[in-house]
C-alpha cells in the first residue's frame, strides 16, 4: 500500500480513505493495468506461426511485469478475491485461443488439440514464471527463457510435422 500511495503521490491514509476496502483498491489498481495494456494486447492478435506465438508470450509476460511491481504482481496474483471475478469475465489467456485454433486450422496444431488444455497449460507456464521473478528467484532473462521454452514444449506436443517446422526454422531463441 505504502508502494501505491506513492506512485499516486498520496498518503496511505488518503488512499485508504478513496477506497472502500484494500481490495478494492487492489482491484482498481489490476483495472487500470489491464486497460492500460489492451491495445499493447492486441497489436498481438494475428501471429504467423507457433514460433511467434512463443514470442507474443513472452512478450506478454514483458509487457505486464514492466507494468507493475514484482510485489504489486505478487499481490495481485495471489488475492483471488480481486483477480478471480476478473479472471471469470476475461480469462487471462483468452486472447490466445483464437490464435491457438487459427494453428489448427493452419495445419501447425493437431485438429484435435484441445484450444482449452493449451490455454491452461500457457497460463501455467508464464504465470509460474512471472511469479518467480516477481519472487526474485530468477531474472528476468530466465523468466523470459522459461516461458519461452515451456510455450514452445506444450505447443510441440501437439504440434504437427508443420508446426514443428515453425519451430526449426526460426534458429534466433534456440
Amino acid at each position: 500500500m505504502r508502494e501505491l500511495a506513492a506512485k499516486a503521490d498520496v498518503s496511505v491514509a488518503t488512499l485508504y480513505n478513496l477506497f472502500d476496502s484494500r481490495e478494492a483498491i487492489v482491484s482498481a489498481c489490476f483495472e487500470k493495468v489491464i486497460t492500460d495494456l489492451r491495445p499493447d494486447f492486441d497489436a498481438f492478435r494475428g501471429v504467423s506461426d507457433l514460433s511467434v506465438l512463443c514470442e507474443v508470450l513472452v512478450a506478454s509476460s514483458d509487457l505486464i511485469l514492466n507494468s507493475v511491481s514484482g510485489a504489486m504482481y505478487l499481490k495481485l496474483s495471489e488475492d483471488l478475491s480481486v483477480v478471480k471475478p476478473f479472471l471469470v469475465e476475461h480469462r487471462a489467456s483468452e486472447g490466445f485461443a483464437p490464435e491457438l485454433e487459427a494453428a489448427i486450422r493452419r495445419g501447425e496444431l493437431n485438429e484435435h488439440a484441445d484450444v482449452d488444455v493449451l490455454r491452461t497449460v500457457l497460463e501455467a507456464v508464464v504465470g509460474t514464471a512471472m511469479r518467480l521473478e516477481a519472487l526474485g528467484s530468477i531474472s528476468k532473462e530466465e523468466r523470459r527463457h522459461r516461458v519461452r521454452s515451456g510455450a514452445r514444449l506444450a505447443l510441440l506436443a501437439e504440434a504437427t510435422d508443420l508446426g514443428r517446422n515453425s519451430f526449426m526454422t526460426d534458429r534466433s531463441h534456440q
